[in-house]
């Protein structure tokens, strides 16, 4: 009889805990792994368990991306951070026609509104979970390739001063919704190139991906191709096309349609394992962040801007008013200095404040000296 172990309130939990193990050994020795399967069969229960799993070693670091609440409130204890729409802002767009095309494409590239508090929240924290609440695809894309790109730099930088062997630390990016990273359909051009170059040299900086699907159609091979398969019954269209010429070689051709809830298998050494309900231990919290966003500093528009680069000069139009009795008229001697800009008359006194400049073109300059400036 298998001994229960402690928290996990299975009465296989050790052949099955050992399943999960090896299967953790497979992914950090081959690089990454796609789980595909019809709704409600367990990819979610399975993913948990990896995560659990990725945890129990102290050099495994964690990155978890979701787009719906639910990993937040049924993974163990790990802080989460929310990601509003607001935060994901784009800045430009621009049209480029791609080489072999006859039309023009738009790219728009996007920054990170909260970027300060992001890099806080990694810094701080060993696994963490991201709950993206972006509404367009490109957008979550963007924010998760950019979150990869944080860690694949860092490990770059590192390589190339100390070499690899200083690397010790495994990062796995578990992503819920795969789509929005590896169908090619649904996000820029540009950003899916780049993370095709990434993806391919991510293993060797020891960064590993895990992501979840459920129909393997939707998923570019370019990627995908690069990745090991966990596999449980799929949809008929997904057999007949994909997963039927895959698995040829493999016992479980005829018998993966017939899997139940729980059921899956690594294609990469054809090893069929079941998987437990999932017991949580403790709730994932909010983490609060330490540093306030900057204020964003306020944009001159295009015509202010088209104003004080042109500097348009104003022609001053004749003054025309009558002497007090109080004032001294003006001489002859007074009446020789004029404005160097304009041409306008100045008085003597006027003429001596300011380089022979009358009111108009004084302020005129240090209008144009304050844009300089900014």
């Amino acid at each position: 009889m298998v001994k229960k172990k402690e928290g996990l309130g299975m009465s296989n939990s050790e052949q099955a805990f050992e399943q999960l193990k090896f299967l953790r050994e497979q992914i950090l020795r081959f690089g990454d792994a796609v789980i595909i399967s019809s709704k409600g069969l367990g990819k979610t229960t399975l993913l948990k368990w990896l995560i659990r799993t990725f945890r129990e070693q102290p050099e495994n670091r964690c990155i978890v991306f979701e787009t719906f609440p639910k990993l937040i409130h049924e993974l163990d204890k790990m802080p989460y951070m929310v990601i509003e729409d607001s935060d994901v802002v784009a800045t430009n767009e621009y049209p480029y026609v791609q080489k072999g095309d006859s039309y023009l494409i738009w790219n728009t590239n996007y920054f990170l509104v909260n970027e300060e508090q992001v890099k806080d929240f990694l810094d701080k924290n060993k696994d963490v979970i991201f709950l993206i609440e972006v509404q367009d695809l490109d957008r979550i894309a963007w924010f998760m390739a950019s979150v990869i790109y944080y860690f694949y730099r860092k490990r770059y930088l590192t390589a190339k001063r100390y070499g690899l062997e200083k690397i010790k630390e495994n990062t796995i990016f578990f992503c819920e919704e795969s789509y929005a990273m590896l169908d090619r359909a649904v996000i820029s051009k540009t950003l899916f190139n780049r993370l095709r170059k990434w993806h391919g040299e991510m293993r060797n900086l020891k960064c590993h991906m895990v992501c979840v699907g459920l129909r393997m159609q939707s998923l570019n091979a370019e990627i995908r191709a690069k990745m090991g398969l966990i596999l449980s019954r799929c949809s008929l269209d997904d057999f007949d096309l994909k997963i039927n010429r895959i698995l040829r070689k493999s016992k479980y051709r005829n018998k993966i349609l017939d899997f139940q809830i729980g059921d899956f298998l690594y294609t990469t050494t054809d090893f069929k394992f079941h998987v437990q309900p999932f017991i949580q231990k403790g709730i994932p919290y909010l983490w609060q962040p330490t540093i306030k966003p900057k204020p964003q500093q306020k944009e001159i528009s295009l015509l202010d801007a088209i104003k004080h680069l042109l500097h348009i000069k104003r022609i001053p139009e004749p003054i025309t008013r009558t002497m007090k009795a109080t004032e001294k008229p003006i001489t002859e001697t007074e009446q020789k200095e004029t404005c160097e800009s304009c041409g306008c008359l100045l008085t003597k006194t006027r003429a001596e404040t300011d380089a022979n400049l009358c009111q108009q073109c004084q302020d005129d300059r240090a209008t144009e000296e304050e844009f300089e400036e900014f």
